[in-house]
């Protein structure tokens, strides 16, 4: 295998880096810490599954020498790899920035010609990559023979002044090129970045393109465009034979999808005709409402099921100084993802843990269903008890209605601990998760999390730096809707969900008596999903290291059970 020798270079060298970092994720794609600068990664990129070599491959923008302090880097791209998308390890360099005309790369795409459609042979990568060619973001074309081989650089194929004018926003944004082979219209499709709007461009050699239409976004900036087919299921979960196509993304900036944050990931459902994407009418919508999910990432395997991540960030302070130490920045755990219809016959995309996660964890421990009450918190299992969770580890839970009502409260705190009076940061600390059943919102609150936060005033020239007099991006709590409605987009689609919203007999998820929740914790990270991944959010967080516990209370009667899978 070509990355034998970089895998066994690299895991010494992650070794060494371990004994000097500070909340290293165990599970999660981080570059390997360096005791002497803080290795830098963001914007995640398509996650590609290598047939030759049978294992999964992905990237990110990375610069091992970047400091705290010193503002967004000029990157190159490095690589990850696995034997399974749950277990992805960094390794080489991949594309240096050095091999660009102005010494930088950013985000962009590649296609795997394993059919040799274009004609360079079979297995052929091509890589889309953004750069500063002369000034404003154009297209560069590495090639390489095969994955896991340094590519060449080509050339520019398409400049940014190439573009339809009407579809930029003054030549600022040309990026985030993805790309597939639309086997219905024989074609190479690349769907970009370009500020308000997304732009479809074609091909059939992989060097000219055409530029075929754009499709206006919900917001200021969106980004990172994934298109394909997507598996359905019906509305019991369960698999069919049907698809529809799903372009996956992310918005930056306000708009109005019960979403607090600055940047989300949001999905559109539509019809690919080979020049224009036509959305359905509800789109588009969100599928993680957390404080730190953006630059959304898609891949497929061999059967065709779809796989989407995100970047664990926040423009708002992921370019200052972090609690990290010897890396900057971590990638989220790939998810399984799939349409499935809600009661109204809108499509939700759900996003949940990989199918084969559990297997990745050496212990679980589980206490089966108990009844709590105010007063009378959940025992947790022994095990948990005398040693704690440990930094990384999964955690599913399921409550009950007792007497056929929800209490109007219950409360998850993970990560739990006190530091006594006299020793340095004493306190108590707790990460919290609060199912508001009254309100049909969980709320996720990392305020007493931790005692070490983002160093705003170290850098305020951050690409989004926050305004502290009306705002605190770490510290507000972030609501997720628990019953999420569809984005209504006009009247006529406003009034058939008010007067239609479920048909008669069918249960909403807030009427059935059973709510599921499933938490992904890494040493700085939660992941959360809710019913089976009907909502998701994700957030960072920084934990002493001495807080392993776990509470679980409640205002009024539930049942409730967990399980508790160490890693």
């Amino acid at each position: 295998m070509p990355d034998l020798a970089h895998l066994l270079a690299a895991s010494s060298s992650l070794e060494a880096g371990l004994a000097m970092t500070r909340y290293y994720p165990l599970r999660h794609m981080a570059r390997q810490p360096s005791p002497d600068s803080n290795s830098w990664q963001n914007d995640g990129q398509p996650y590609v599954w290598d047939r030759k070599n049978k294992i999964w491959r992905s990237w990110a923008l990375t610069n091992a020498q970047w400091q705290a302090g010193d503002g967004f880097p000029k990157t190159s791209w490095g690589e990850y790899v696995g034997a399974s998308l749950g277990q992805m390890v960094p390794t080489v360099t991949r594309i240096d920035r050095d091999t660009a005309p102005a010494q930088t790369l950013w985000s962009g795409g590649l296609y795997v010609d394993w059919d040799d459609h274009l004609g360079w042979g079979a297995g052929t990568v091509f890589y889309y990559i953004a750069a500063p060619d002369p000034v404003y973001q154009s297209c560069l074309l590495y090639v390489a023979p095969e994955l896991g081989i340094t590519p060449r650089l080509i050339g520019t194929v398409i400049y940014n002044q190439d573009i339809p004018p009407a579809w930029t926003n003054s030549g600022r944004d040309f990026r985030d090129f993805r790309l597939f082979w639309d086997e219905d219209h024989n074609q190479l499709v690349m769907v970009a970045c370009m500020g308000q709007n997304f732009g479809f461009f074609t091909s059939t050699d992989g060097m000219s393109w055409t530029a075929r239409s754009p499709l206006a976004g919900p917001g200021p900036l969106i980004e990172c465009p994934s298109l394909q087919k997507i598996k359905l299921r019906d509305r019991q979960g369960r698999a069919t034979d049907q698809t529809r196509w799903c372009l996956i993304g992310c918005v930056q900036g306000a708009w109005d999808d019960e979403v607090i944050t600055n940047e989300c990931c949001i999905y559109w459902v539509g019809n690919w005709d080979g020049a224009t994407f036509t959305p359905d009418a509800f789109y588009p919508q969100t599928w993680d409402w957390g404080r730190d999910s953006y630059s959304s990432v898609t891949g497929q395997d061999e059967q065709g099921n779809t796989f989407c991540g995100a970047w664990l960030g926040n423009w708002q302070y992921c370019a200052v100084p972090m609690p990290w130490k010897g890396f900057q920045n971590i990638q989220g755990l790939p998810r399984q993802c799939w349409l499935q219809p809600e009661p109204s016959g809108f499509l939700r995309l759900y996003t949940a843990p990989l199918a084969d996660d559990r297997k990745v964890y050496s212990l679980v421990c589980q206490n089966g269903l108990q009844g709590i009450d105010a007063g009378s918190p959940y025992l947790w299992p022994s095990e948990i008890v005398a040693s704690g969770t440990g930094v990384c580890f999964r955690l599913d839970i399921t409550l009950m209605q007792m007497g056929g009502a929800w209490p109007d409260q219950v409360l998850l705190q993970i990560r739990t601990g006190t530091i006594p009076e006299g020793q340095p940061h004493a306190g108590n600390y707790h990460m919290d998760f609060l199912v508001d059943f009254k309100d049909q919102k969980l709320l996720i609150d990392r305020t007493h999390s931790g005692w070490e936060l983002p160093n705003y005033s170290a850098n305020p020239g951050s690409p989004s730096p926050p305004d502290h007099k009306s705002y605190n991006p770490w510290s507000t709590p972030t609501p997720v809707p628990m019953e999420p409605k569809p984005r209504v987009v006009n009247s006529v689609l406003q009034a058939a969900v008010r007067d239609d919203p479920v048909p008669a007999g069918q249960l909403t998820t807030m009427d059935a008596p059973t709510k599921r929740l499933t938490l992904l914790v890494d040493a700085c990270s939660v992941e959360l999903f809710c019913d089976g991944g009907r909502t998701s959010a994700s957030t960072l967080f920084f934990p002493p290291d001495v807080c392993q516990g776990l509470s679980l209370t409640t205002t009024g009667p539930v049942v409730a059970s967990a399980i508790v899978s160490i890693y």
